[in-house]
């Protein structure tokens, strides 16, 4: 069974340095980044299709438009500490292409693609590991799940799970008995070898 590609392909920071803040406009920008790579981005797709891959049953220029519109960006407003919020800037869209190496190449560029300006500056990719430990998805932290906002979830709560993911785990307790059968073990061996 064959796993579709993911479709994040990046997280920035410093979302100031898009010039563009909001959701729709970063997209638009990111839109215009993707034709500005068209033909990395239609060499990938002209692979794949010989291949048999994801968009073998479209035309390389249908697979390339396609890919256009599936853009969507997301900004998360992580608490790094205190009141102070991290904006994080994610961006997806569908990949042009089955192969993991080739994705991981489509990535790459949209990574490093030079948004911003000289006098904005120019966007980072974030470095932070977000995880959440609800839904176990790789794009939010615990916090900003949505599942509980699911009509008819019965699931926990954000809290009851930050909760427990607060909560110390106790090491396992040690054998008294078995330290002491090796400590005397021990000791009658290291007599033994001292009266030789």
């Amino acid at each position: 069974l064959a796993l579709d590609p993911p479709t994040l392909v990046a997280a920035f920071q410093d979302i100031h340095a898009f010039v563009a803040t909001t959701e729709v406009g970063i997209a638009d920008l990111v839109v215009d980044a993707l034709i500005a790579m068209a033909d990395i981005v239609v060499s990938l797709i002209i692979d794949d299709i010989a291949n048999n891959g994801r968009w073998q049953s479209f035309s390389a220029l249908e697979a390339f438009d396609h890919i256009l519109h599936s853009i969507r960006v997301r900004i998360i407003h992580r608490r790094i500490r205190g009141d102070i919020i991290d904006p994080i800037v994610l961006i997806y869209c569908q990949s042009p292409t089955a192969d993991a190496g080739g994705w991981e190449a489509f990535r790459h560029h949209i990574q490093h693609y030079p948004f911003g300006s000289t006098h904005s500056g120019h966007p980072t990719p974030a470095t932070t590991s977000l995880w959440c430990a609800l839904c176990h998805s790789f794009d939010h932290p615990t916090g900003l799940c949505y599942l509980p906002d699911v009509p008819m979830w019965h699931g926990p709560s954000i809290d009851e799970v930050l909760s427990i993911q607060a909560t110390p785990v106790a090491p396992p307790p040690t054998s008294t008995r078995s330290n002491a059968r090796a400590t005397g073990r021990g000791a009658r061996r290291g007599r033994g070898r001292g009266g030789c």
